[in-house]
């Protein structure tokens, strides 16, 4: 299998804290954001993030793409960018805010029970990737982030500023767990599980009684809770996994469409060819053409 090679104007992004070299969390301001990526060549394409990024809003509006699909982002709004989603900067010139990075591990640091997983739910895949607060869910959300700012600026990467910012950053995702489990269907826990297989083996298999047997359910229980909580089939949900992941490898590496399809668990190349116009009426090659352009 070929080695991936990201196009020219894609950026990978490993966690570095360039302040406090010990800390696996950084906190800044947008402001902040935009002075460091226009100093950097490079900065100015696609940007694929190896841990978290959380963006508050506090002013202003700005527009960002997040695999494909945009978001218009204004005051009391929360953007979350989870690991190895791709984002691209559209418009922020004219916002401010937070920025919050971390790792998975800086939140284990705090918590390495069985509970952990449960806080990370507010990451999860199908997690809302904007987040459009209310009034008070949104002075609260930015009393955190102020407090995160303050001690990151104050505490001048000491010891016991790491473990009060951990400990602050662990109570920041109990807050965000709790505005996201405030209308929790029956089924959302089943979905949950569904979502993390699927993420694991979607390059080994598109059926949906595969998962279903993984998941100890009948395929009619795993599909009555994928429409309950998106509106589609456990199968359409499946394909648009596997879909996503093509789009992404055609925008952003020089993977050839066979090479694609193999990674992808196609056998024929053919296969995989009309499995994707059918989902996108587009050709392969022609969709890689289109985006190269943009």
């Amino acid at each position: 299998m070929p080695t991936i090679q990201p196009t020219p104007n894609l950026v990978d992004i490993q966690f570095q804290n360039p302040q406090f070299p010990h800390f696996d969390f950084e906190m800044m301001s947008l402001a902040e954001l935009k002075r460091r990526r226009f100093c950097f060549e490079g900065q100015e394409g696609v940007e694929r993030f190896g841990f978290h990024i959380l963006y508050l809003i506090t002013l202003g509006q700005a527009r960002f793409e997040v695999d494909f699909v945009p978001y218009d982002c204004s005051e009391a709004t929360l953007l979350n960018i989870r690991p190895s989603q791709i984002l691209k900067y559209l418009d922020f010139n004219q916002v401010e805010g937070f920025v919050l990075l971390f790792t998975q591990e800086s939140i284990y640091a705090v918590d390495d029970s069985s509970q952990s997983e449960l806080g990370l739910d507010v990451f999860r895949l199908d997690s809302p990737t904007l987040l459009t607060l209310n009034a008070q869910q949104f002075e609260d959300l930015s009393g955190v982030f102020r407090v995160l700012a303050h001690e990151y600026e104050y505490g001048a990467g000491s010891a016991h500023s790491g473990r009060i910012m951990r400990h602050l950053l662990w109570g920041l995702i109990y807050k965000l767990q709790r505005i996201d489990q405030e209308s929790v269907p029956a089924q959302l826990f089943l979905f949950r599980d569904f979502q993390r297989v699927l993420e694991r083996t979607f390059r080994k298999s598109r059926t949906v009684s595969h998962y279903a047997v993984d998941l100890g359910y009948s395929s009619k229980s795993l599909n009555r809770a994928v429409q309950r909580i998106t509106g589609q089939t456990a199968k359409y949900f499946i394909d648009q996994r596997v879909i996503l992941e093509a789009r992404r490898l055609l925008s952003y590496t020089d993977w050839s469409v066979s090479e694609i399809g193999f990674y992808l668990g196609f056998s024929e190349t053919t296969n995989f060819v009309k499995f994707f116009q059918k989902h996108t009426h587009i050709l392969p090659r022609k969709f890689k053409q289109q985006y190269k352009k943009i």
